[in-house]
């Protein structure tokens, strides 16, 4: 919702740092691929219940999502270097949701695949969305230079990212945590369908 407002915030110091990194010859992948591995250890840290070490590897993940459309501008975007990105984004978010659903499954697993099932939702209405502007030939350009047509919504990047970073330093309030952001998820849901009702139907 917010992503497109913080871009100018955020970009400039990720640019600075991609241009360092391209001089050592480091490439989109080798980023996208780290922010996985950081993504599964912040799952891991979320299931034997260590908050502080959890919520680092989120960044370190959230880090590395930044820094490899950053390097893929100053070198080449590439459309594989989309899709993996993308496709590790969604399985580190829910990875995360399901380890703190496996902590504590009495209390956790009903709201975990709740929100896993409102992520998929919100993920798939805008893949599909994309694909449809790709057929007819639409850009987007509110959430920088992009691989794919970036359709906007309620929860996005940021919002996901606040969500992941509040249920691995506060584990305990993941029931009203995830059915709000659950919530918001459906609420994305229903506005990406409208959308896209109103500009293929």
């Amino acid at each position: 919702m917010i992503d497109s407002y913080i871009r100018p915030y955020i970009d400039p110091p990720l640019k600075i740092l991609a241009r360092t990194f391209v001089k050592f010859g480091l490439k989109p992948i080798h980023l996208t691929l780290a922010g996985g591995v950081f993504g599964f250890f912040c799952g891991m840290m979320v299931l034997l219940n260590q908050p502080t070490w959890a919520f680092s590897f989120l960044m370190l993940n959230r880090l590395c999502d930044g820094l490899d459309g950053a390097i893929a501008r100053e070198t080449r975007l590439s459309d594989f270097g989309g899709y993996l990105d993308i496709t590790v984004d969604f399985l580190v978010y829910s990875f995360i949701v399901l380890c703190l659903g496996l902590l504590n499954t009495k209390a956790n697993g009903a709201i975990a695949a709740f929100v896993i099932f409102t992520m998929m939702g919100a993920g798939t209405t805008f893949l599909a969305h994309s694909i449809l502007a790709a057929k007819k030939g639409h850009t987007s350009s509110h959430q920088g230079e992009k691989s794919i047509y970036y359709l906007s919504g309620i929860c996005e990047g940021f919002e996901t990212t606040l969500f992941l970073s509040l249920i691995c330093l506060f584990p305990g309030q993941f029931l009203i945590l995830g059915l709000l952001f659950g919530s918001l998820c459906l609420l994305t849901v229903m506005g990406r369908i409208w959308q896209t009702a109103k500009d293929y139907s």
